[in-house]
């Protein structure tokens, strides 16, 4: 009789179990190709879960340490900075109530100055009088005749120091009007600088006020959206682990389905190889009813076990879901909340940050600058007085000589008088004469007082030069450690920019594999349905195996089967779960079969 018993309409044994066999074998291949797809990407998942979460800790260490003295944060850089502004603002005052004494000195010995310049006057009004005198002299000397010729010497040469002293006088007023060109030019040199520098330090105080203020407010923004971050993906993190551990229950399915699948392909390829032996026909009704029975029962647990791990999974893969939508609101509710603010986005945020001190620093540097070079001029315009009031200073004490020949001339004047008896008054104790001390000491005093102004003009020139100095060392100090600061927030800035960007791919990259996976979920939900749908093969091909085994009268005993010591030994041995052991011994109670404690897999 031929096996696949395919004569007077009864069923075709082989195209069954074909069919059977192809079932098993496609929901195993795409049950498979899922369950490696879900194993392998959750484990990048976590991973990229956890380099989420450090590198948002990482942006947040570089924003603020938290306490930890041994790393330099963008916080404590900025309170440095604003340390350094106020530096810079002490400083600038400091400067500026340094440079009022010096230029109220300044003032002081310029209006000396000016007076002692002014009295050159009253000595070219001393040489016109001697000249008058000299000339008056000479006249009365030629009435004289003969007596009178040397003191008609003497009077010559009293007009040309006269004009000796007239050419000095014109000279000296000469550089004073130069001089008073300088002092003016210098004079509102400083009055700039007076307000140039207080307009400064206004400036620099409320730059740095708005700065400290707006960024540590920018820095606690950005903090809260880091640590909402952190939060938000240590939530996924939570579920994901849970999915993890559910995500195990698949490789037991997937034993489970192996195993099936071999049983069943194993009987095919037994049925196929068997001749036409009418004796074996029993056998082979007997093992399918058996191995149906088997396969059936066992389908129907994989497709419970598998819809009991999806009902396991999808609750936490809802939360993830829950928690990414929450996130993206949150990040587009700070958004808003920026945009009120004109700023449109988060990179605009951190530009913010960084570009708002780096433009302060830029604009401090400037004015320092600006104040530096109003003080080379002032120093540049106070050394051309100097060099003036030196020149001055030397033409004043050209006077000394003429002033000896004058008294020298005096002298020589009235022995020529009393040897002569010429009737000349020299009249040199009257304060109203030409030659009277106090003309000569009043001319004195003038070259004193212009030789007293330039030596303090020299030593305010030498203190101004040294308080400069002094304020560009410390200047220099400040405009380094700015350069410094913005340094280290440009390094700082490319640093946080460059892992933020990442961190923002990263979550982007999370989100989109967590999509993947939410498809790859709904794969397998499919997967599920369709075995649900299409699982009652074995019990139609079991049906119509029991409805063939009613001509013999029923099933052969199992034992007596020539099938007993091999497959159907084979599925004993792998039995070992209760509910599978007690259904073959309810159905197949000859096998006596033991009881067994297991409850976790079915035969694998």
């Amino acid at each position: 009789m031929d096996i696949d018993l395919k004569k007077n309409g009864q069923i075709d044994i082989k195209a069954q179990l074909k069919e059977c066999v192809d079932f098993l074998k496609r929901y195993k291949t795409s049950y498979e190709r899922i369950s490696i797809n879900i194993s392998s990407e959750l484990p990048e998942i976590e991973a990229k879960i956890d380099r989420n979460i450090s590198s948002s800790l990482e942006l947040r260490h570089i924003l603020d340490t938290r306490g930890d003295y041994k790393k330099s944060s963008l916080k404590d850089e900025l309170e440095k900075f604003n340390s350094e502004l106020k530096s810079v603002i002490n400083s600038l005052k400091e400067s500026k109530e340094i440079d009022k004494s010096i230029f109220d000195d300044l003032r002081n010995t310029i209006d000396l100055s000016i007076q002692s310049v002014s009295k050159i006057k009253d000595i070219d009004n001393i040489s016109e009088n001697l000249k008058v005198f000299a000339i008056n002299s000479i006249v009365y000397a030629q009435k004289a005749g003969t007596k009178g010729q040397g003191y008609q010497f003497i009077s010559g040469q009293f007009i040309k120091l006269s004009e000796d002293l007239a050419k000095s006088t014109a000279q000296i007023i000469l550089t004073g009007k130069k001089l008073n060109s300088y002092i003016i030019q210098l004079l509102e040199s400083i009055e700039i600088h007076d307000y140039e520098s207080s307009e400064h330090i206004d400036e620099i105080t409320d730059e740095s006020q708005s700065l400290i203020k707006n960024s540590n407010t920018s820095i606690e923004t950005l903090l809260d959206i880091l640590e909402n971050i952190v939060n938000q993906i240590k939530e996924v993190k939570k579920p994901t682990s849970e999915i993890m551990f559910q995500i195990q229950r698949q490789d037991i399915i997937q034993q489970q389905m192996e195993h099936t699948f071999q049983i069943m392909d194993e009987l095919s390829k037994i049925i196929n190889s068997k001749s036409s032996k009418p004796e074996e026909e029993l056998d082979i009704l007997t093992l399918l009813n058996f191995l149906l029975l088997t396969t059936d029962m066992q389908i129907k647990r994989i497709n419970s076990d598998l819809l009991s791990m999806i009902i396991d999974i999808e609750a936490p893969l809802n939360r993830i879901i829950e928690t990414i939508d929450n996130f993206n609101k949150y990040e587009s509710d700070v958004l808003k909340k920026f945009s009120s603010r004109t700023t449109s986005n988060i990179t605009e945020i951190i530009d913010g940050i960084f570009q708002a001190p780096e433009s302060i620093i830029s604009d401090i540097i400037i004015k320092l600058d600006l104040n530096q070079g109003q003080k080379k001029e002032l120093l540049s315009i106070f050394k051309n007085i100097d060099d003036l009031m030196k020149v001055e200073n030397n033409m004043a004490k050209g006077f000394l000589p003429l002033m000896d020949m004058i008294q020298n001339l005096l002298f020589l004047a009235q022995v020529e008088q009393a040897r002569n008896k010429l009737d000349i008054n020299l009249d040199l104790e009257s304060n109203n004469s030409v030659f009277s001390n106090a003309v000569f000491i009043e001319m004195d005093n003038i070259i004193e007082g212009i030789n007293k102004s330039q030596t303090m003009v020299q030593d305010n020139l030498l203190n101004i030069r040294d308080s400069f100095e002094k304020q560009k060392k410390k200047y220099d100090l400040i405009k380094r450690n700015l350069m410094e600061s913005t340094e280290f927030l440009e390094k700082t800035e490319v640093i946080f920019s460059d892992n933020f960007q990442l961190n923002v791919n990263t979550t982007a990259t999370l989100f989109q594999e967590v999509n993947i996976y939410q498809n790859k979920f709904k794969e397998l939900k499919e997967l599920h349905s369709i075995m649900e749908s299409q699982a009652d093969i074995f019990s139609r091909f079991k049906r119509d195996v029991d409805f063939h085994l009613q001509k013999y009268g029923g099933a052969k005993n199992l034992n007596d089967t020539i099938f007993r010591s091999t497959i159907i030994q084979q599925i004993i041995d792998n039995l070992t779960v209760d509910s599978e052991r007690t259904a073959i011994i309810q159905n197949f109670p000859e096998l006596e079969i033991e009881k067994s404690v297991g409850s976790a897999v079915t035969f694998f």
